[in-house]
């Protein structure tokens, strides 16, 4: 509770509530609209069509350095959304207006000093959004400050419609560390995929379709089949595709992504492909006892991550659920914060198939993460751990006449890729003590950026879409590769891995840190589809304990 938070309300005039991490939630006559994680303020206000494109300006006595990370926060929304946004100088004719405010401001919200309310913001078509000019602001991640750009994104998100999520990895949930920096959330833009464009689409159907999008996603275990929708509504001319392709979840799971059901797989039906991880499924609720087909792969998926080490290879290659195998899982629970069985439970199953990083958490069986205790002891086995971060065996560094790095880019290297490399660079330079400098000849290069696909002669081969999406060596390597195979974007797209998210944890590798429990922090070893990520104050501790600087 002693966070500093947004100064918007979780629930408001009691008919709000947010979900507490609950999907296909119950919806009661006096609860809060709710889908997945995100909410909605109470009556679902929103800019009307002709408000699409909506203009915002600065009050007098805002600080100039604050203007440019509002704008990116914008930019950040448009390019995730169907909205548009442009600054006029005159602010008394803006949709949106931004100041700087202290105390009671006469907005019926005050501001409480430094360290409480950051910022608050209003439901559609207020438009005011103010910050604490009591706080201590910063651009980027700056330890002791909060960063500008994060606030806004997520201050915009109430400008829009959007409620207090209770995803810790959301722009959208109310507390924010100081010290760190947040992109976009997965769950933040379902809100406006499910809220709006579902209505939109079902309108441009039949222009008299009654039913809002909030409408659509309210129903017994929050699911809805556009079956049902026949039923109620049967004036629609139902034509291809097939009605059972088109049923979503209220989790938006299948939303803009490819798969078996959902209105992803409508737009995605010719992409078959499965995760080199779905073989959990098969597995889920097996524990040690059990002789299972494809326990092995679990075996296998265990050992390349670093939990477990079979020296005996027929005991690595059968399906057998022994005693090494129930250790191992219990290892990778303990790392992330799952309740520790040593059964492969459905939580652990959803962990373990999320997308990536290829580098492995435990390395030589000598390394371990800090499992979310901070000031660990250290045993002469333990890995070298500091709050949550964590730093390779024999912590390996740059040495102080490598301070300043040059990298480049090998051929076939996408061009759109290239500028978020850079930006993710930049970031790290900005909150550590490197510097980084692009050269065309890449072979000269102390850092190699590349993609490449399966067996790449690293000895850490890629393994398609949906499984490890990069990886990166320790210090002073170098080498930093994509897999080309998954679906790569610039920015929050739902379906794709953003580049800059990924290329700033690879280069966190690159400059000898490990991975960290913390699920906010840059080093958590996997990154969600659909959404971005910032330095978190843990990162940046970590290279500065690394480098003692």
């Amino acid at each position: 509770m002693m966070m500093p938070r947004c100064g918007v309300p979780d629930i408001i005039n009691g008919t709000t509530r947010m979900t507490s991490g609950k999907k296909n939630q119950r919806h009661s006559s006096t609860s809060f609209h709710t889908v997945s994680h995100y909410t909605f303020f109470p009556g679902s206000p929103k800019w009307p069509p002709s408000k699409y494109s909506l203009t915002y300006g600065f009050l007098p006595q805002t600080p100039s350095r604050a203007m440019d990370p509002v704008a990116r926060a914008f930019q950040t929304w448009a390019a995730n959304t169907h909205f548009r946004f442009a600054r006029v100088q005159d602010y008394t004719t803006a949709d949106i207006k931004i100041g700087f405010y202290r105390g009671n401001h006469g907005d019926g919200s005050s501001f409480d000093g430094r360290g409480g309310i950051l910022a608050h913001a209003f439901a559609p078509q207020d438009g005011r959004f103010h910050y604490d000019a009591d706080e201590t602001w910063a651009v980027g991640a700056t330890p002791g400050a909060i960063d500008l750009e994060t606030v806004a994104l997520h201050e915009i998100g109430h400008l829009l419609g959007l409620g207090h999520s209770s995803v810790e990895g959301a722009i959208m949930f109310a507390r924010i560390p100081p010290g760190s920096t947040k992109g976009l959330h997965s769950d933040d833009i379902k809100g406006f995929v499910l809220y709006i464009r579902v209505s939109v689409w079902m309108t441009s159907l039949d222009p008299k379709f009654p039913y809002t999008g909030i409408q659509l996603m309210q129903g017994k275990e929050g699911v809805k089949t556009l079956t049902y929708i026949m039923h109620v509504w049967p004036r629609v001319e139902w034509k291809t595709p097939p009605i059972i392709l088109l049923k979503w979840n209220t989790d938006g799971s299948s939303m803009g992504q490819p798969g078996k059901s959902g209105i992803g797989a409508l737009a995605n039906s010719d992409n078959k492909k499965s995760s080199p991880f779905d073989f959990l499924k098969h597995l889920q609720g097996c524990h040690k006892g059990d002789k299972l087909k494809g326990i092995h792969k679990l075996k296998t998926y265990l050992e390349h991550f670093g939990y477990l080490n079979n020296k005996n290879k027929s005991q690595a290659n059968n399906d057998d659920f022994d005693d090494l195998l129930e250790s191992a899982l219990k290892t990778y629970q303990l790392n992330y914060h799952l309740k520790v069985t040593g059964t492969l439970d459905s939580k652990t199953v959803s962990k373990m198939m999320m997308p990536r990083c290829g580098v492995p958490d435990i390395i030589n069986g000598n390394t371990r993460m800090t499992s979310g205790k901070k000031n660990q002891r250290h045993s002469s086995t333990s890995f070298h751990t500091v709050s949550h971060y964590t730093f390779f065996p024999g912590s390996p560094k740059w040495p102080p006449s490598k301070y300043s790095l040059t990298y480049g880019f090998l051929p076939q290297t996408p061009s759109r890729a290239m500028d978020p490399v850079a930006k993710a660079l930049q970031t790290w330079a900005a909150n550590t003590h490197f510097r980084f400098a692009r050269v065309q000849g890449y072979t000269t290069a102390d850092i190699k950026i590349g993609f490449y696909r399966g067996n790449h002669g690293d000895g850490s081969s890629f393994d398609g879409r949906g499984g490890i999406l990069a990886h990166a060596f320790a210090p002073q390597d170098g080498r930093f590769h994509y897999d080309a195979d998954e679906t790569w974007a610039v920015g929050a797209t739902p379906g794709a891995h953003d580049l800059e998210t990924v290329a700033l944890h690879e280069i966190g590798h690159l400059l000898g840190l490990g991975h960290s429990s913390v699920e906010a922090a840059i080093m958590f070893a996997r990154i969600s589809s659909g959404s971005t990520k910032g330095l978190h104050s843990g990162d940046i501790q970590g290279i500065r304990a690394l480098y003692n600087v």
